[in-house]
């Protein structure tokens, strides 16, 4: 009845709510690029191997220092092409990788993130033999060994030393690599390179000539 009051009673409410777990839908992965190495890349790339059942998934987003690299479902059961991107995305010492999706379930095998560097010139030293210091070592009556010094003997060291042209490897893990290399040297002006297969740091290199 309209012109009277009227009252309605609701009894036994529940209230739920759905609670998301925001952490779950992403997964964090870290690694370090060192100083040497961002000063000299190129360019970088990824690779994954996606696992997941197209029919429960959305788009899988994958972000390196923040920056999105992809954003799509993938072909999954099969190696992703290579994602390229730029060097400016990547940063000297620590960097992060994060996989991120808003519903289903991803498994990632293989990643590799491969970094491309730019042709290296390695600096090449000199030293110049005399007349009579060249005589003398061809007559045998000296000769000049060549030390290259390392700042310790944990970090494996691996390269070659080009002598005039002539290569000598580096395959070690001690402090000192030493070598006679007067069987190469020249009269005059004499060149010595260092081409390490890594990063190689090198406390001294010096050219001796021994009675």
């Amino acid at each position: 009845q309209f012109w009277d009051t009227n009252e309605s009673s609701i009894e036994d409410i529940l209230l739920t709510e759905n609670a998301i777990n925001r952490k779950a839908q992403e997964s964090r992965i870290s690694f370090i690029i060192s100083s040497t190495e961002k000063s000299n890349l190129d360019k970088a790339s990824l690779k994954i191997f996606p696992e997941c059942d197209v029919r429960y998934v959305v788009s899988l987003d994958i972000f390196i220092n923040g920056f999105n690299l992809y954003s799509a479902i993938p072909d999954c059961g099969a190696p992703m092409p290579s994602i390229e991107f730029p060097a400016e995305y990547l940063t000297s010492g620590e960097n992060e990788l994060m996989f991120k999706t808003e519903r289903g379930k991803y498994l990632i095998y293989q990643i590799r993130v491969k970094s491309f560097l730019r042709a290296l010139e390695y600096p090449v030293y000199y030293f110049e033999l005399s007349q009579e210091e060249y005589d003398d070592i061809q007559a045998g009556d000296s000769n000049v060994t060549l030390t290259l010094r390392f700042p310790d003997a944990v970090d494996y060291k691996n390269g070659r030393v080009l002598i005039n042209g002539h290569a000598e490897g580096i395959d070690q893990q001690g402090i000192i690599w030493e070598e006679d290399i007067s069987e190469w040297i020249v009269k005059g002006n004499n060149a010595v390179k260092v081409e390490p297969r890594k990063t190689l740091d090198i406390v001294e290199l010096k050219a001796v000539l021994e009675e």
